[in-house]
């Protein structure tokens, strides 16, 4: 059958089969805030980090399916160090631009993959 809806709430999961047809869609942005951050999809697949001065350290909390774009400002010289468990395109982690850099992670079985997606100066 057919399902009209003008708008559709749902906190948790929704199951459709044949075609579904969306004219927007709006997601929450998290904030990663934090020295020893969790980099983890289940806040959400867009996140924002604002980086402080000091030791950043963030931790890898990833499943295998799960993929995140996380957009990264620039505001001080940090030490960032990523998780030893990503596997960069290009072979290292990237530089990162002054102000933004965005970044996509995602994880396929036990690899998390790393990618710059670009940089906005």
């Amino acid at each position: 059958g057919t399902v009209t809806a003008t708008t559709v709430a749902s906190s948790g999961s929704i199951t459709a089969t044949g075609t579904v047809t969306a004219t927007s869609y709006t997601e929450g942005v998290f904030a990663i805030t934090g020295s020893t951050p969790a980099l983890d999809p289940s806040n959400g697949s867009i996140q924002t980090w604002q980086l402080t001065a000091g030791a950043l350290n963030p931790t890898d909390s990833f499943s295998s399916g799960e993929s995140m774009t996380v957009m990264i400002t620039l505001n001080f010289l940090a030490a960032l160090v990523w998780p030893a468990a990503i596997e960069w395109a290009g072979g290292s982690a990237p530089q990162l631009g002054f102000p933004l850099t965005t970044i996509v992670l995602w994880k396929v079985g036990s690899t998390l993959y790393g990618s710059t997606l670009g940089v906005m100066s």
